[in-house]
């Protein structure tokens, strides 16, 4: 959906593979349309993009007034659970699992 963007940089770390592409996009802009492709399918509310202004600065979903991330196991804010250490690894773990079980058949 945003041509213009290229990609800079590729890898992987803990937290699974990662991409930063960069390109003269109105951050607001892609922040919004990258959380409607976060919270499209429930599949798609494992992925996390971040969006950054021109300076570095995080474009922040709250500054958008756009909903907060919500949590995998119970639906209450995600900044929240992670917080509070709400739910143990165990329960992420499965519920990702229960999220990826239909591509794996």
């Amino acid at each position: 959906a945003y041509p213009e963007l290229t990609e800079a940089c590729t890898g992987g770390d803990l937290l699974g593979p990662y991409a930063i592409l960069a390109g003269p996009v109105d951050p607001a802009e892609l922040k919004r349309g990258c959380v409607q492709l976060e919270t499209a399918f429930p599949v798609s509310r494992l992925l996390d993009a971040d969006v950054y202004n021109a300076t570095g600065a995080a474009v922040d979903r709250e500054v958008l007034q756009l909903e907060q991330r919500l949590c995998l196991v119970c639906d209450a804010p995600a900044k929240e659970c992670i917080r509070l250490a709400r739910h143990p690894h165990f329960e992420l773990v499965n519920k990702v699992h229960e999220l990826l079980h239909h591509f794996s058949n």
